[in-house]
């Protein structure tokens, strides 16, 4: 499948840094790290962006753009930035030769490196709040404007939604492909990790009618990654209560309303191409599917008893429109008993 990514056209000469940096020392520059995946190893071509995680004993947790410090331009300019791109990209399992330094972005008298780190397959990582660089999807930076719950510096947003091309593919006829959505799965830790690694268990609803399910936030699948059922609004029996990981022989639950004592969450990318905004039960879901809604991908569930009003469940019917992108443990600790969708939490919900 053919693509573009048209903000290449627009990109500068590393002589255009001398010009307007010649009495600032030292320069510090911008770095925008993107990789293009294709098919067949997704439905569609998209990008997605390497962005730090920053945190010090002062501050919160957010994700900024990384930086590179110069000391003066010359022709060893390409050679200092491998070198600094390097170390941070290992952590993906990317060495050298994928990295491909692609000229300046200029927006608002600042300037961006833009690597291209090839068009590979980032591997479905285990991240935590301490590691320091995350893969991110466009739809993150500008829609949702976090990533886990975690913030995206503002100044990031303002350049991708000032220079839009930065986030979107096009097709041979300018026409853009559909950038994919962050959604979340919650489960057991351990079946959270396989989640990520083979892609989500399918269930039931209605007559049968299998669907992969997904939420629109971190914090609304909490209610199926840190608890057995129902985000613990029941009190679990004794079975439950001694519920164990077959596997390790470990329990897993540790109280009575079910909380995991590891509870995990996987993000997803999702393509909404066929989608519909549906408002009934269930069980007309299952009749409709078949009828009305059929060739329908993806469903957005807002259910007439469902205390979340604001969110949607969201069921997709077709596994290629979703991608594995991430796998997060819990932090029980900062969790209540049992699951409060009003509950606000201090700093991050994943370790």
């Amino acid at each position: 499948m053919d693509h573009k990514y048209n903000i290449t056209e627009v990109l500068k000469e590393r002589n255009t840094l001398t010009t307007v940096y010649s009495k600032t020392k030292p320069i510090v520059l911008h770095v925008i790290c993107y990789y293009i995946t294709m098919p067949p190893t997704s439905k569609y071509p998209y990008l997605q962006f390497i962005l730090e995680n920053t945190y010090d004993d002062f501050s919160a947790n957010q994700f900024t753009l990384p930086t590179i410090t110069f000391y003066e331009i010359t022709n060893l300019f390409e050679d200092i930035i491998m070198s600094n791109i390097t170390p941070m990209l290992l952590q993906f399992g990317i060495d050298k030769q994928h990295i491909k330094y692609n000229g300046i972005l200029w927006q608002n008298k600042q300037a961006y490196i833009m690597i291209d780190i090839a068009q590979i397959n980032m591997p479905h990582t285990y991240l935590t709040t301490e590691q320091r660089y995350w893969n991110v999807l466009s739809s993150e930076i500008i829609n949702n404007r976090s990533i886990c719950g975690i913030p995206i510096n503002h100044e990031i947003t303002e350049l991708f939604t000032q220079v839009p091309q930065i986030g979107v593919l096009y097709n041979y006829k300018d026409k853009p492909y559909i950038i994919p959505d962050a959604v979340y799965s919650g489960n057991e830790f351990n079946t959270a990790g396989l989640d990520a690694t083979i892609g989500p268990n399918k269930y039931s609803i209605g007559n049968n009618l299998p669907t992969y399910n997904f939420h629109q936030t971190i914090h609304t699948a909490l209610k199926d990654g840190a608890w057995i059922q129902c985000g613990g609004i029941h009190t679990i029996d004794s079975n439950h209560n001694s519920i164990t990981d077959n596997m390790r022989s470990k329990l897993l639950p540790n109280n009575q309303y079910g909380k995991y004592i590891k509870g995990g969450i996987t993000r997803y990318a999702l393509f909404c191409d066929e989608f519909h905004v549906h408002s009934e039960s269930n069980e007309s879901i299952a009749d409709n599917i078949m009828g009305p809604y059929t060739g329908v991908n993806v469903l957005f569930i807002y259910k007439p008893n469902n205390t979340n009003t604001i969110e949607p469940d969201i069921m997709v019917f077709n596994y290629d429109n979703i991608i594995p992108l991430s796998c997060h443990l819990i932090h029980s600790d900062k969790l209540c008993e049992k699951y409060d969708f009003d509950h606000t939490y201090d700093g991050p919900i994943i370790y």
